[in-house]
């Protein structure tokens, strides 16, 4: 047990200071009301060693009812290690499992301490795309808690704080050495789940508040950073997503419209989310007929 006080609201400081101090060939995180299941870290390991991974991606359930989540949602038939791209890696942000502590002191990895959401966001991109990933399919893995007090990461912030990992993300040098479909991937990936999402959390009361004032023109310039950094990644859109894009993209648009837009979206089986914007959407990886079946195979 070591003692970390920095003074930042953040859960940076902390996991940075455990991985500084370990001394192991194998590190791991864990967030403060999660727990693992017995077995995981020797289950991890024995992954670890057969692949020469870099990182093993823990299975990871939520609650007492162990329900499945669905991230990343890789290939069906994996069996080795696995691609960045292929099996979509960037959508588990939180680099939970095993970590081999060589790797990341050669990659220079640290959460973000300035961030107080999203601080593990950079880290885990970096070390999914330079190191060798396996993911565990099956056996004792990663269980996050939901008994406790709500988590800090729930509480609508404002944008600015709450969404400052994507600035972040795309400042990062490295994420120029991508190949363009691991941009679009990402891209997508951070509209879908970030920007999207923060539309789930925030009722329409919370934008008309006058404390809120510029939260509108604040997301709308979000998307475009993402979009600049990433143009054809709205090729994989379903129509539901791209009307929903645009009104974010356009502050003028009624906040009540743009948030029964984010609802219509959600409803995964009606035509507009079902139907691709762009004709390449029903073969794209993450247009929304691969992206979901793969999603479901996750178990």
């Amino acid at each position: 047990m070591i003692e970390c006080r920095d003074g930042i609201h953040s859960p940076a400081g902390p996991f940075n200071a455990g991985l500084a101090a370990a001394e192991t060939e194998f590190v791991a995180i864990q967030g403060s009301d999660d727990v693992l299941e017995a077995g995981a870290v020797e289950a991890w390991e024995r992954l670890a060693t057969r692949f020469s991974a870099d990182m093993v991606l823990t299975r990871l359930h939520r609650g007492s009812k162990r329900r499945p989540i669905h991230a990343p949602p890789v290939r069906p038939w994996l069996c080795g290690p696995a691609d960045f791209v292929r099996d979509r890696l960037y959508y588990r942000s939180a680099p939970l499992g095993l970590m081999r502590t060589k790797t990341l002191r050669d990659l220079g990895l640290k959460m973000t301490a300035r961030l107080a959401v999203g601080e593990d966001i950079a880290f885990s991109m970096r070390l999914y795309s330079e190191g060798r990933v396996a993911v565990q399919r099956r056996g004792p893995g990663y269980l996050i808690g939901e008994d406790g007090p709500a988590r800090v990461t729930m509480d609508p912030r404002p944008l600015e704080n709450e969404l400052a990992h994507i600035p972040d993300l795309l400042s990062r040098p490295w994420i120029h050495q991508w190949s363009p479909v691991a941009s679009q991937g990402v891209a997508i990936k951070t509209l879908r789940i970030h920007i999207f999402g923060c539309l789930d959390t925030r009722p329409q009361s919370w934008w008309d508040d006058s404390a809120h004032e510029g939260q509108r023109e604040k997301l709308a310039g979000l998307a475009r950073e993402v979009l600049d950094f990433a143009p054809d990644c709205v090729r994989a859109f379903s129509r539901a997503d791209t009307a929903l894009l645009g009104a974010i993209l356009d502050p003028t648009v009624p906040t009540a419209r743009m948030l029964e837009l984010a609802q219509a979206r959600r409803h995964f089986l009606s035509p507009a989310a079902l139907l691709p914007a762009h004709l390449g959407g029903l073969t794209h990886r993450e247009g929304t007929l691969r992206f979901s079946t793969a999603s479901f195979l996750v178990r």
